[in-house]
């Protein structure tokens, strides 16, 4: 039987009150014990005096030491500073440390008690609740991960993200966990709920008590070794998804990415006059970011007639209206919003079997993700199931390749747009489904724009394609991983439309 669990062979005995005063270094914690042979020591340098000795460990927690007396300790006083090396499996940390003024007797063993710090007790698991560099996680839906335990065989810890940043977390974790020492680095896989697992290398920079709903939890703040682009987009993508984000330029000025961003998006038409207006607003503001107006003109500038004869698109996130667009179902006597600008428009589909699209515009907070995207697949679905068999639009130059490469037909039609500060426009036509289906489209760019959608249109039965489609999206499809490799080293195409 161990010398540390004779006693409890002989029955209860008081804790002595020396012992009570050493054991308050670990403010609450039952530390753990350190028994020969565990690959678990110190060296102690008492400062001032230059004098480091070896020292055998007691017991351990993440706030303080108890060393076995030997001839050094015992001349120690209270109030004492010592330098700490411990040496932790292969881990070695160095701390700062206080001798406390109690030696009391255990097992035939003398114990000195060192605090390595002391930290407040704080209600919550962060308590400064969010800064500008950290974000709140989601209480239900916490990142979650583990650790191997360095000092025990196949054992590990387990840790709950309470907040996030660019350069490290702050963990929650059991009581239990006694081997946590600051300056302590460790290598572990975390789970983003809805985003992905990663390997997660970080250091221990501080621990604190932490109480939640009456229980109390080590507060572990680390941070980030060498951390990754994959981990910062990761980190990104699961604060939009389920953090207190108002937009991406929070995420941005963070140095922290998120490109999937559609999915948090909620499109659907305008319902009020309210909504109406923040349209009209937003428009405003996308015009001005790229050179479409003038601060001087009226938001009621922005509306014409064409908007009561339309569907307002709108694409709303955490009660706010990121993008728009405008879709216009005409009727045979109807006439396309660019007749105003030009009379060339020989050849052009009928009204009635068209889509026109027009005022296409994204918050400039929003513009590196895939809003757009997401709201050329809203227009997409809505195209498929009013039996619209074109989409008519008006692009400026710099995006005239990009929708050329989506299945758009540049038609020899020009105009400078008298309403967007004269801004050149090119009107597009596209076929809906031989579109959606690959034909007139970059291989790349279908992958990137039109296969997620066009996949979900088959299973549902709103479409149907011939054998030659099937067979180029089939073909199409193999190029999936170049798509992917593209859609994340290039910048979404964003700018004017």
């Amino acid at each position: 039987m161990s010398l540390k669990n004779s006693a409890v062979a002989k029955g209860f005995k008081p804790v002595p009150q020396e012992q009570k005063e050493i054991r308050s270094i670990h403010e609450g914690i039952q530390p753990a014990d350190v028994f020969r042979g565990e690959n678990i020591s110190a060296t102690v340098t008492v400062e001032g005096k230059g004098e480091s000795f070896p020292s055998r460990v007691w017991r351990i927690s993440p706030l303080g030491l108890e060393l076995v007396c030997d001839d050094h300790l015992q001349t120690l006083q209270k109030g004492d500073k010592l330098s700490l090396e411990l040496h932790m499996g292969k881990q070695t940390t160095h701390h700062q440390g206080l001798m406390v003024d109690t030696v009391f007797s255990e097992s035939n063993q003398k114990i000195a008690g060192i605090r390595i710090f002391k930290t407040p007790k704080t209600d919550g698991p962060c308590p400064n609740r969010r800064d500008t560099s950290r974000f709140l996680c989601n209480n239900q839906f916490y990142p979650s991960g583990y650790v191997k335990n360095p000092c025990k065989f196949n054992d590990f810890i387990y840790f709950r993200a309470g907040n996030l940043s660019n350069s490290g977390m702050l963990l929650i974790t059991s009581l239990r966990n006694k081997y946590l020492l600051k300056g302590m680095k460790f290598s572990g896989i975390f789970n983003f709920p809805m985003t992905g697992d990663i390997e997660v290398k970080f250091e221990i920079v501080n621990i604190r008590f932490s109480r939640e709903n009456g229980k109390e939890f080590l507060a572990v703040g680390t941070k980030f070794i060498d951390p990754s682009t994959k981990l910062k987009e990761i980190i990104g993508q699961y604060l939009f998804q389920f953090g207190e984000i108002s937009s991406l330029k929070e995420l941005k000025e963070n140095n922290l990415i998120s490109r999937n961003v559609s999915s948090k998006v909620d499109f659907r038409f305008v319902k009020n006059e309210k909504e109406y207006r923040e349209v009209l607003e937003l428009r405003k503001t996308a015009y001005l970011n790229v050179g479409k107006a003038k601060e001087s003109d009226k938001v009621e500038s922005f509306s014409d007639i064409y908007d009561a004869r339309s569907r307002i698109v709108i694409g709303e996130f955490n009660g706010k209206i990121i993008a728009t667009s405008r879709l216009t179902f005409h009727e045979h006597t109807d006439q396309f919003e660019q007749q105003e600008f030009s009379d060339k428009l020989e050849g052009f589909p009928q009204p009635h079997e068209s889509l026109e699209i027009m005022r296409v515009c994204v918050h400039p907070d929003f513009q590196s993700s895939d809003v757009l995207l997401g709201m050329f697949h809203f227009n997409a679905l809505t195209a498929v199931q009013s039996k619209r068999k074109f989409v008519v639009m008006s692009v400026t130059e710099e995006m005239l390749l990009f929708y050329s490469r989506i299945g758009f037909q540049a038609t020899d039609i020009k105009y400078p747009h008298p309403v967007l500060n004269n801004t050149t426009h090119h009107v597009c036509v596209a076929d809906v489904v031989e579109g959606m289906s690959g034909k007139n489209c970059h291989p790349v760019y279908w992958n990137i724009v039109w296969a997620d959608i066009t996949r979900y249109l088959e299973d549902y039965d709103l479409i149907n394609l011939g054998p030659t489609a099937k067979m180029r999206m089939n073909f199409y499809r193999l190029l999936k991983p170049a798509a992917s490799y593209l859609r994340k080293k290039v910048r979404s195409p964003r700018k004017k439309h």
